[in-house]
């Protein structure tokens, strides 16, 4: 885990084999966590989050997120965290929803890759729900079952 006053960056080193069989040792996942600073240090960005596709299915995703989140609920002083994801990237979004995340806006052609168009979903957590939510005092309600 690497921070500094603004930043926080949760990283998981692993053994693992690759694709031809040779042990390799590395990172294998990574999330971010960045304080805004002025008066907007109440609120932080999370981001970055990446796992190795050899990792996939082994909750490292979910693991890296809670850890990260669980630092910025520790501050005590980081209010709201938000995030944008892909509006395409369905796989991870009812996650986001299930920590807590709500859906706020869309940013239409938000990013160009290979002459596609792609929208971006700004999601945000209340870190006093999410802190009740981790506690196992309220339940979750993701944005498509309200």
């Amino acid at each position: 885990f690497i921070a500094d006053e603004d930043n926080y960056v949760t990283g998981v080193k692993h053994s693992y084999h690759d694709e031809r069989g040779k042990l390799q040792e590395g990172l294998v996942g990574m999330a971010t966590l960045t304080r805004e600073t002025g008066m907007r240090s109440h609120r932080a960005w999370f981001g970055k989050l990446y796992v190795h596709s050899a990792h996939w299915g082994r909750r490292l995703g979910p693991d890296i997120t809670y850890h990260t989140l669980d630092h910025a609920a520790e501050q005590g002083d980081i209010e709201v965290v938000r995030l944008v994801v892909t509006t395409t990237n369905q796989k991870v979004i009812p996650f986001y929803e299930r920590i807590g995340f709500k859906s706020k806006e869309i940013q239409y052609k938000a990013a160009r890759i290979g002459g596609y168009d792609y929208d971006w979903l700004t999601m945000e957590l209340d870190m006093d729900t999410y802190r009740r939510i981790r506690q196992g005092e309220v339940e979750c309600q993701p944005d498509s079952e309200q």
